[in-house]
This record gives structure tokens, C-alpha cells and sequence, in this order.
């Protein structure tokens, strides 16, 4: 049997989730059966010939993941249209565990629907047997969804009574993939297959650290406090530099030992139009130029995305860049630009800073209580630790514990370029193994070198283990995952009316006005 995923319909967006996944996956050629593809992953747009060409999949005993629309087109039934804002499981889901998931967008929802709650309560997903096979039917297409590019302030959980926010993409990407994932392996799960995934991370380290500095209107003097207390702590920071801010001692960052420099802006705006984004990236760069600083990576002001800005730093030929924009919390993903074109890879980072926390009047024990569950959170979901900080936050004390929690969590420490590049050599399309008599035969001139398998089996077992030839289950030693995140009784708060944005915003916009008009 083929450990693979096949694609039917439009494939750009499930190669980019099966990507971020690592799972063997392959457009769909040739016989369809269920030792050819393990499971199939459908986009909205299949035509008349694959949906009978996935009855015979379910008839042979295969597993389905699809949309609501495609579900009843398979089924030959009716679907309901519906606004949906978030959805949450249930306890005792086949998705427990991921928290809630915005999707903000409408969808359809199938006749049978038992899972996945909608904010109105209602059930949107069906998880269950069809046809003789099994399928996954869920209110969007994912790999439609995961394209979009609309954007929001929210509020994101905290035990304290005041939530931080932050303007960032409306879909919840990283959340939608967590539905995949789980979707997939409950999948794999019912028909007794292990679940075989390239590991996210370099070697086996249970996840990666990565610590982002937006060195907005800082002095020399703050630069060298965080830079020392970096060196300090052994944390190879990744500095995003405000170029007109700090070109009197741009020097400086070109003397940094063990960090990475990247560009932030000149500038610090984000513009609507190519023109002066281009203007604008340009000066910053003439300007490294002259120090000889290697920008690799480029954060937008504010962490605005727009297909714009995107266009030119895909024409500047920046290896990644980082915008909260287009994505958050997530491994890194290709936005799309347009229906055809993409632009350079996207680190997410989570959005929240000790500068957000500030504004809502967190002390360092409340600031160091939040990223404390960021943290929980993200090492039970198997993610990466990358957080974002200004050299004028402070509150060193509080990143001191942030440091020393993914210390202990076994983090490898990264610069946001080293796991960039690191994730592009993580290549799984066309990746061929083969399950036969408990042993998985790897070709091995499909497999990236040196990455590390992931093999979950249906009891939960799992093992990380170096990419090899022959792999025999039975001798591997295998463990259990971490324990599931105990998600918060009312995290649905994060989605009531939050009083302080409209507030903050107004406060801002007062602020901004004033400092034009002092200026004019």
C-alpha cells in the first residue's frame, strides 16, 4: 500500500497544507483504489467524472476529506448554506484539543452533520462511514480558505480579565491546518494505516525557537540592551531593522555576532500600491549596502500584508518574509498574490508582544503567565515557539522566563532565515513509501536528506525517527505524544465585543492626528 494523499481537483491549495504537513502527496493519475492513496484530499472545483470516479474510492473501503458542497455532490443529497464565524469541537471530537477556529466565512453544511460546533452552537462537519468507505465532510474547501487574504483586529485568550489584540489574518490558517491534520488522522486511523508525516523540525527536536526583533524608532542604546541580553541568554534574535530610525548607526547591526539582519522598512509604513513599496524597500536596502549587511528576510511595519507589498518582495528576491497579515501562529506557508502567481514564504510568528500586553496593563507576572500558555499550548500541538519583540518593550525579566521555558522544552534555537531555509529542503510531494507485512519501505531518492520521519500509529503511539530505507514497526521505540492542550472553559470570550479596540483605535487615530499636525 502507497503512504500517500492524492489530490483531486484544483491542487494548489492542498499541496501547500499537505506541505506544511509533510505527508507524501501526489495529484491524482492513473487507478484510483485504496492501496494507491490512503485517503483523498478534494478541492470544491472537481467536475462530474471524479465524483464518480470517489464513490468507486468509498465503495473499495478508501477515506474522503472534502467540503460540505463536494460531500452532498458524492452523495447525490442537499446542503445548507451558512455564515460561519468560528467553530469549536467537543470534547469528545475526533478534533478535541484545537481550540477554536475562525473561519469567518460562508460555507455549506451537510444534512448529517455531528462535529464541529459553529458559534451558533450548531453542528457544521460530518465525520463518519459513507458508502463503504469513510469520509470527513467539512463546512469550507481548506484548500480554498487558506488563499484568503482579509483582515481583523482579535482578541487573543488570556487568563487576565483585559485581552490583547492585534490586527491579523481574519482566516485562522494555523487553525484550519490543525482541523486537517486531525482530519487526516483520524482517517488514516479508521482503516488501520500508520500515519507517516516529515517531522517539522531540524534532527528530532520537539520544536524550534525562533525570536523576532522589530527595532521600531529604537536608540543605540536600545539596541545594545537587547542585543547584549541576547548574547547574554545564547538567543540568535532575528532584527528587523526601521532603516531611517536608525541609519546613523546602521554600522552597528552589521557587527552583530550570532544574529540575523533583515529589513523592516524605511519608511515605517505599509503602502497600498507597488510604487512606494518599492520606493521604500529600495532606500533600506542601498542604505545595508553601504554596511554590507545581507538582508534575507523582510517584516512588513505593523505586520500589514497586502498583494502589493507582496509583488515587490517577490521582485527584491527576499528568501522569506513575515506578516501577521497573511498568517499567524502557523508553519510557514507561499501566499498567493493573485489566482496564479505566489510570493516568497511566509515564518509566522505569533502577534501578540510584551508591548501589546503593556498597553493593556499586564504586569510581568500576567505577561509571563500569557506566553506561558502560549508556550503549553504550542508544544502540545507540535508547532513552533516564534515570538516577536520592539527594543523598546523591555520587561527583560519576562523573556528571560520566555527563554528559559523553551530551553527546557528541548527548542532548538533558530534565526528566522536558518529555519526558512531548513524548511525549504522539507519537500514531501512525490516523497514515495510503502506499507507492507508492519515494515514501510522509504525510496530514499525521494526523500529529502537527513529529515525525520513522524510514524503515529492508531493507538496513539508515535516515533520520530531518521529517514531510512526500511523502517520495521516493530522495532521501533515508541512513545507517547504529549498530553492534549486543556483548552480554557471560556475561550469563546476571545470572540465577544472586546471594548478596548475601538477605544485603542480611536486613541490612535487621535495620537496620529495630533503628531501630523505638530509636524505640519
Amino acid at each position: 500500500m502507497n503512504i500517500r494523499t492524492g489530490i483531486l481537483g484544483e491542487p494548489d491549495g492542498w499541496r501547500e497544507i499537505l506541505t506544511q504537513e509533510g505527508i507524501p502527496h501526489a495529484v491524482v493519475q492513473g487507478e484510483l483504489t485504496p492501496d494507491s492513496y490512503c485517503v483523498l484530499a478534494v478541492n470544491d472545483s472537481v467536475d462530474d467524472r471524479e465524483i464518480a470516479m470517489i464513490r468507486q474510492y468509498l465503495r473499495l473501503g478508501g477515506s474522503v476529506l472534502c467540503s460540505a458542497k463536494t460531500f452532498a455532490s458524492i452523495r447525490g443529497g442537499t446542503r445548507n448554506g451558512k455564515h460561519i464565524g468560528y467553530v469549536r469541537p467537543a470534547e469528545s471530537s475526533a478534533f478535541a484539543g484545537i481550540g477554536l477556529v475562525d473561519i469567518r466565512q460562508d460555507g455549506f453544511v451537510a444534512w448529517s452533520a455531528n462535529d464541529l460546533r459553529a458559534d451558533d452552537g450548531s453542528a457544521t462537519a460530518f465525520v463518519g462511514s459513507l458508502d463503504g468507505g469513510h469520509c470527513i465532510a467539512l463546512p469550507v474547501d481548506p484548500s480554498e480558505t487558506i488563499k484568503l487574504s482579509d483582515v481583523i483586529r482579535k482578541s487573543f485568550y488570556a487568563s487576565s480579565g483585559r485581552l490583547p489584540f492585534e490586527r491579523v489574518s481574519a482566516v485562522d490558517k494555523n487553525g484550519i491546518r490543525r482541523i486537517v491534520r486531525r482530519s487526516l488522522e483520524h482517517l488514516h486511523k479508521v482503516r488501520g494505516i500508520p500515519y507517516v508525516h516529515l517531522w517539522h523540525f531540524p534532527g528530532n527536536a520537539p520544536t524550534a525557537f525562533g525570536f523576532r526583533i522589530d527595532t521600531d524608532y529604537g536608540s543605540l542604546g536600545d539596541i545594545e540592551l537587547v542585543y547584549e541580553f541576547l548574547r547574554a541568554n545564547r538567543v540568535p534574535g532575528t532584527w528587523f531593522v526601521d532603516v531611517k530610525s536608525q541609519k546613523g548607526f546602521l554600522w552597528r547591526f552589521s557587527q552583530m555576532q550570532g544574529q540575523e539582519v533583515g529589513i523592516h522598512c524605511f519608511e515605517h509604513r505599509t503602502f497600498e500600491d507597488e510604487a512606494r513599496n518599492h520606493e521604500n524597500i529600495l532606500k533600506a536596502r542601498h542604505l545595508f549596502r553601504d554596511v554590507k549587511i545581507d538582508a534575507g528576510g523582510y517584516a512588513a511595519p505593523f505586520g500589514k500584508w497586502n498583494p502589493a507589498l507582496a509583488r515587490v518582495v517577490k521582485e527584491f528576491r527576499f528568501e522569506y518574509s513575515s506578516e501577521f497579515g497573511w498568517d499567524y501562529d502557523n508553519f510557514p506557508s507561499t501566499p498567493w498574490i493573485d489566482a496564479k502567481t505566489r510570493s516568497v514564504l511566509q515564518v509566522p510568528v505569533h502577534p501578540i508582544s510584551i508591548g501589546s500586553l503593556r498597553r493593556q496593563g499586564y504586569t510581568e507576572l500576567q505577561m509571563t503567565d500569557y506566553f506561558d500558555r502560549v508556550v503549553r499550548e504550542k508544544l502540545a500541538h507540535r508547532e513552533p515557539l516564534f515570538f516577536f519583540h520592539h527594543p523598546k518593550d523591555g520587561h527583560t525579566d519576562v523573556l528571560q522566563t520566555l527563554f528559559r521555558r523553551a530551553e527546557e522544552a528541548g527548542a532548538q534555537m533558530l534565526t528566522m532565515r536558518e529555519y526558512a531555509k531548513w524548511w525549504k529542503g522539507r519537500i514531501s510531494e512525490g516523497l514515495q513509501i510503502r506499507w507492507k507485512d508492519d515494515v514501510l519501505q522509504v525510496d530514499t531518492s525521494t526523500a529529502p536528506a537527513g529529515y525525520h520521519l513522524r510514524i503515529m500509529m492508531g493507538d496513539g503511539r508515535e516515533a520520530i525517527i531518521h529517514t531510512k530505507e526500511k523502517i520495521h514497526l516493530d522495532g521501533i521505540g515508541w512513545e507517547q505524544p504529549p498530553a492534549s492542550y486543556p483548552v480554557p472553559g471560556d475561550l469563546e470570550r476571545v470572540r465577544a465585543f472586546n471594548p478596548r479596540i475601538p477605544i485603542t483605535v480611536a486613541l490612535d487615530a487621535m495620537f496620529a492626528f495630533r503628531k501630523q499636525k505638530t509636524c505640519g
